[in-house]
């Protein structure tokens, strides 16, 4: 049960209550409806029992009557003294039988008399004493015997009526009935009334718990006034009082143990902190006389007078120095790591570079070892990509730098491919590329056992590794770490006496070539475009046009999407579409969304893929969103302007040719058209400026909002033109957001302001 409806006293259909009441009312009315039928059916019978019998005295006294006739075989007087009984009240039907022979041989009747619609009693089978002994029969039927001085002389039978009884029998039952239910409810309200007060106490509790549920105050107890302390629900109040108490001192004990791990867990993170404050400074400490250290050494090695015992000294000393800066480096990535400290960049550059250095970083080492240290980079990899360089070339050190240390004689090998995965052949600038670089050595390999811990921190392949080769064992786990950093993966493949290939998997964004990219920008402002733009507000058309010609494009006007639509279909060749977000019958996201399917309805689009930018005033992340969701390539800002719009196109340009799309030289133009383009845009809003009112005023009347929204869009569009920062611009952008809210007494109360906004705007020019 919610705990509002506990709170507010609701019990609800399924509460204890109602159902105890549903079963007690349920029996109460069960045990009345039996009573009131015994008890009817009991008053019936009596009824029915007592007209019997008071007719049996009748006919009992008509038998003596008919004595004398039977006895003297006297059917006319028989017949009179029968007559009689037709006075009887409720008589319906008399007959008198002779006993054997005294009249007929076979017990014919000698007197018959019946009511009118009765059926008459034929034989003296019919007045057995079994029938009409039914208290629901509509008749009675008696019979008496006629006794002489000689013995049996016949019967008398006679059939009565018992309609009378019914209607005194429905008078009892209404009373019965009235008195029934008037019992029963009189019972149900005490006993409702003495069950209410029964379960009052677990009412209390009911509510206790729902205040501590909401409340999560679990000092709260149940108050066991008024019960005895031998009653269960007493005995419940105090159980449920002696939970609610050992809660509270868990709960007291759980926020104390809280405090305690709160305050634990801030010092392990200021000893991380100071952990890694103290690494990073140690390891500049460190690093910078190693640095010097190594240096030297590298000076003094090149001295050709040194003997050779002097020589392996210096070569041993360098060589244990760096083994120590390495040391020093990877305590100091770790605790970075740790920190949350290092971030992966996503930068340009050149994988071939990228490899090229580490492999050559560690060619020296090679040679000293007599190794053959090879670098084999696929054709199909492509060599400028999107990513983090630094950490790319970390993970390739680390990774050949083992590979050498634990390689004695043979070869070590730097192999970079494209990785299979689901992309396409040929990736083209800005497709994910998936890169797969692999060390593979030829040296001691590593056992089954230890493949599933090498990652690990401070884990090698044994024991003994340390001793022998030197190391921190923490090298693979931080190259796991950056890897998986990158959305990469790593591995190793190895058998003991065998070598290892140790790999790694990098998505990596595919970018263009920067020299080419320099070329095509050096180049693209020599082409025309022909560009289609749909835009639905006539001032609008004038300066996208203005605009496009002026920077030598080819322009073609649509009104809305449908247009714009029907002109990619009519065959006529576009390189890019200059599409508004909100135009009526169709919106620049839903004509991008056709565009994109290649057919809308009959027509179909020849270049599905044509680059679409979209224009709008309210250039926001979600309307950001929704336009890259419907696939447009790009989404710029209204007003346009002629910077944006001109890097815009120079990139459209540069995807044309990219395409291998021939392209036209560019327009000469001798005169600047923005420059005269003002005057004209004025003209053209203050023409239009009565009939937007119009429409605003069309729309309130039938309460269309979206048609309100469309008009004031229209009118802050091409306000934003002429005075970009002016009084209409932001009136038409307020009553804008007024109608998509719908919002309807502030739009009409703004109405006034917006017209003087307007012939001010219009005054001033």
């Amino acid at each position: 049960m919610p705990l509002d409806a506990l709170r507010q006293g609701d019990l609800g259909p399924y509460s204890v209550i109602h159902r105890i009441e549903r079963v007690v009312f349920g029996t109460l009315l069960l045990a009345l409806t039996l009573a009131f039928f015994v008890v009817l059916w009991s008053e019936l019978a009596g009824r029915r029992q007592a007209f019997e019998t008071q007719s049996r005295v009748w006919l009992a006294g008509l038998a003596v009557q008919l004595e004398p006739s039977m006895q003297f075989m006297d059917a006319l007087a028989a017949a009179e003294f029968a007559s009689q009984a037709r006075r009887y009240p409720h008589f319906q039907a008399i007959t008198v039988f002779t006993s054997g022979s005294v009249f007929s041989a076979g017990g014919e009747p000698v007197v018959r008399f019946q009511d009118l619609g009765q059926m008459p009693i034929r034989s003296i089978e019919e007045a057995l004493p079994t029938r009409g002994k039914h208290p629901l029969e509509p008749s009675i039927v008696i019979r008496q015997p006629i006794q002489g001085p000689t013995g049996d002389l016949g019967q008398v039978v006679v059939r009565l009526g018992t309609e009378h009884l019914w209607s005194d029998f429905f008078k009892f039952a209404g009373l019965l009935g009235f008195a029934t239910a008037i019992a029963g409810v009189s019972a149900g309200f005490i006993m409702r009334k003495m069950l209410r007060k029964l379960m009052q106490p677990l009412l209390v509790m009911q509510q206790t718990m729902a205040e501590v549920a909401t409340s999560s105050d679990y000092s709260r107890r149940v108050q066991a006034n008024g019960l005895n302390d031998r009653d269960e629900f007493a005995h419940l109040a105090q159980g449920l009082n002696a939970m609610l108490a050992q809660v509270e001192a868990r709960d007291a004990l759980l926020a104390q143990s809280n405090q305690t791990m709160l305050a634990l867990k801030n010092a392990a993170e200021r000893a991380a902190e100071s952990k890694t404050q103290f690494l990073s400074t140690m390891s500049h400490e460190l690093r910078t006389p190693l640095a010097g250290v190594i240096g030297l050494l590298k000076l003094v090695l090149r001295d050709s007078t040194l003997s050779k015992p002097d020589q392996e000294r210096l070569q041993r000393a360098r060589t244990n120095a760096e083994t120590l800066m390495t040391m020093v480096n990877e305590l100091l990535d770790m605790a970075k790591i740790e920190a949350g400290k290092i971030t992966i960049e996503h930068i340009e550059f050149s994988v071939f570079a990228v490899v090229d250095d580490a492999v050559a970083l560690l060619a020296e080492f090679a040679e000293e070892k007599l190794l053959d240290l090879r670098l084999e980079i696929d054709s199909a990899v492509p060599q400028w990509l999107r990513g983090d360089p630094v950490r790319i070339r970390q993970v390739l050190i680390n990774l050949i730098g083992n590979a050498l240390k634990f390689t004695s004689t043979g070869s070590v090998q730097v192999v970079v491919t494209r990785a299979p995965m689901s992309d396409a052949v040929d990736p083209q600038p800005g497709e994910l590329v998936r890169l797969r670089f692999a060390v593979i050595d030829t040296g001691i390999g590593i056992e089954a056992k230890a493949l599933d811990r090498l990652f690990d921190r401070f884990e090698q392949a044994d024991s003994s590794t340390t001793r022998r080769f030197g190391g921190t064992g923490l090298g693979l786990a931080i190259c796991k770490e950056l890897v998986e950093m990158m959305d990469g993966q790593i591995g190793v493949d190895s058998r003991l006496g065998h070598g290892s290939t140790f790999h790694f998997e990098l998505p990596l964004l595919m970018c263009q070539d920067p020299a080419h990219e320099v070329g095509v920008s050096r180049d693209a402002s020599k082409y025309s475009l022909e560009v289609l733009v749909a835009e639905d507000i006539d001032t609008n058309q004038l300066l996208v046009r203005s605009l496009l010609e002026d920077q030598g494009h080819r322009c073609t006007i649509a009104a809305d999407g449908e247009q714009a639509l029907h002109q990619l279909a009519s065959g006529n060749r576009f390189d890019v579409v200059i599409m508004d977000i909100r135009m009526p019958h169709m919106d620049g996201i839903a004509a991008t969304r056709h565009l994109r399917s290649g057919r809308w309805g009959e027509l179909s689009f020849p270049e599905p893929n044509l680059p679409v930018i979209g224009a709008s005033a309210n250039d926001s992340g979600s309307d950001r969103r929704a336009c890259l969701a419907a696939g447009m390539n790009d989404l710029m800002g209204k007003p346009l302007e002629e910077g944006p719009l001109r890097r815009a196109l120079h990139s459209v340009v540069e995807q044309r040719l990219a395409e291998g799309v021939t392209l036209r030289d560019k327009l000469l133009t001798t005169e600047n058209l923005v420059d005269d383009l003002r005057p004209r845009l004025l003209e053209m809003f203050g023409t239009a400026a009565p009939e937007r009112l119009q429409q605003i005023e069309a729309a309130l009347r039938v309460d269309d909002w979206d048609a309100a929204a469309m008009v004031m869009h229209s009118i802050k569009g091409s306000a934003a033109y002429l005075w970009p920062d002016g009084a209409l611009t932001r009136q038409a952008a307020e009553m804008e957001e007024l109608a998509e809210q719908r919002r309807s007494d502030d739009f009409r109360a703004a109405l006034p302001k917006l017209r003087a906004a307007l012939d001010q705007s219009l005054r001033q020019g």
